[in-house]
């Protein structure tokens, strides 16, 4: 392990100064402008420069930085982050799993119930899912709301008080399964099923030991935009 050096005097209190600074100790610097634009100002054999430059023109500059992502953990379709923020797209192919309900009977009962595919989104401490149709992940298929209670009109799960991690490539699996394994109340369950519009838990309990669930019971997932999955995951974050 490398041991830290000591900023050089000269060096520090040039930083503690308001950019752009002489660069006497430095030979370059890169300024965060409050509107987004990045200036790059250097100085070579005592001539300064100064230019605006682009995030990619930033990114090309440190590509010689070997970076490695490891493994990608299962399911993992896509991955991102911004604003200090990572976000994880899984896919979950239509499967069979088990569901405990809190509600509407007093005692919590436990489903073998199944479901169609999935796409979910983890981004922050927030989660999102959406139904699909295909059993293979396709960015241009249509979206559906989720079959499933305690989603959020716009697919934001409630995990009520289930303690979970921030997202990441490491957590957004295991941040699925702490949802997806908690018990389900009767927050949102209406308009998540065609067969039962006012309370999807019926409609579970209706495909409780079945195979497949059935795909004209899903609701299509109504956006005022691109209602793809492509479309519908770039808005969200676009919101966040």
């Amino acid at each position: 392990m490398s041991t830290p050096q000591l900023m050089p005097p000269g060096l520090l209190q040039e930083v503690l100064r308001p950019p752009p600074h002489a660069l006497k100790d430095a030979v370059a610097e890169l300024i965060f402008l409050e509107d987004g634009q990045l200036l790059f100002c250097s100085r070579e054999k005592h001539v300064h420069t100064s230019k605006f430059v682009s995030p990619e023109d930033v990114k090309s500059a440190f590509n010689a930085i070997f970076s490695d992502s490891g493994w990608l953990p299962a399911n993992v379709v896509r991955w991102g982050h911004g604003h200090g923020k990572e976000w994880v797209v899984l896919f979950k192919p239509a499967q069979v799993y088990t569901l405990s309900l809190a509600e509407p009977q007093p005692q919590q009962s436990v489903l073998r119930v199944p479901l169609p595919s999935l796409v979910i989104l983890v981004v922050d401490h927030n989660l999102y899912v959406w139904a699909v149709k295909t059993a293979a992940f396709k960015p241009d298929t249509y979206v559906f709301h989720a079959p499933l209670p305690n989603v959020a009109q716009n697919g934001r799960v409630c995990f009520g008080a289930n303690q979970h991690p921030p997202a990441s490539l490491q957590t957004a699996n295991s941040s699925w399964e702490t949802w997806i394994n908690g018990a389900f109340t009767a927050e949102s369950c209406t308009n998540r099923s065609k067969a039962y519009a006012d309370d999807v838990r019926l409609q579970l309990r209706a495909v409780d030991g079945k195979a497949k669930y059935p795909q004209a019971d899903l609701v299509r997932y109504n956006s005022y935009f691109d209602s793809s999955v492509e479309g519908v995951i770039k808005k969200t974050l676009e919101e966040k």
